[in-house]
């Protein structure tokens, strides 16, 4: 792909990078046996400091609980839309802020963040192994 993006390689075929955002452990236990088999290259971005436990990302907890709170029909915005606008409107350490608000509102249950958990440290070694 490099050498496509550079110009030294004549092919005129489309080409496409595969990536996954965010190191969700579910590209683990998913996507990476299929890539494997198929012999597809991909990158995966994790967020470091998450990888190894059971945190989930912000705008992830966010999101559920939002949708958890308001319902559909509720008059309030849908929880795509609030949750994005919150995140650009708000710093950080407001958001969190929310997050913690609406928690204490309508907690969930740490099972409602298993696919949005994180990447282990024994799935991410794994992508040490040759395809």
């Amino acid at each position: 792909m490099g050498a496509r993006l550079e110009g030294n390689d004549a092919r005129e075929d489309p080409i496409a990078a595969i990536t996954f955002d965010d190191g969700y452990r579910d590209f683990y236990d998913q996507a990476l046996p299929v890539l494997k088999r198929k012999g597809v290259p991909a990158a995966v971005f994790v967020v470091s400091d998450l990888v190894g436990t059971k945190r989930v990302q912000v705008h992830d907890k966010l999101y559920l609980l939002l949708a958890r709170k308001y319902r559909p029909n509720s008059g309030m915005p849908e929880p795509f839309q609030a949750t994005r606008t919150l995140l650009e409107l708000l710093p950080q350490a407001e958001v969190e802020m929310v997050v913690q608000a609406l928690d204490s509102e309508v907690p969930i249950s740490q099972d409602a963040f298993e696919a949005f958990l994180p990447l282990t440290w024994r799935g991410w070694m794994r992508f040490e192994e040759p395809v």
